[in-house]
């Protein structure tokens, strides 16, 4: 059926760009800048503190948006 080779195809393209995007390893970073983010001398260097959050926004973002593009 062309539906189910369509569909095929179109998990096998989300599998390379989750491989591409580095899912898994982005992942594991948004939950180490959360975590530090808690700790009470993170913002002891606010330069510092600044750039690791914009870092976790954009991680976020990239997540949400291929979790938004799967689940279309």
């Amino acid at each position: 059926d062309n539906f189910d080779v369509k569909i095929n195809s179109l998990e096998e393209r989300l599998k390379h760009l989750a491989t591409v995007f580095d899912v898994e390893n982005k992942g594991k970073r948004i939950a180490d800048l959360e975590n530090q983010s808690q700790k009470p001398e993170f913002w002891d260097n606010p330069g510092e503190a600044g750039r690791l959050q914009k870092e976790l926004a954009g991680l976020k973002q990239e997540r949400d948006n291929l979790e938004k593009f799967k689940s279309e």
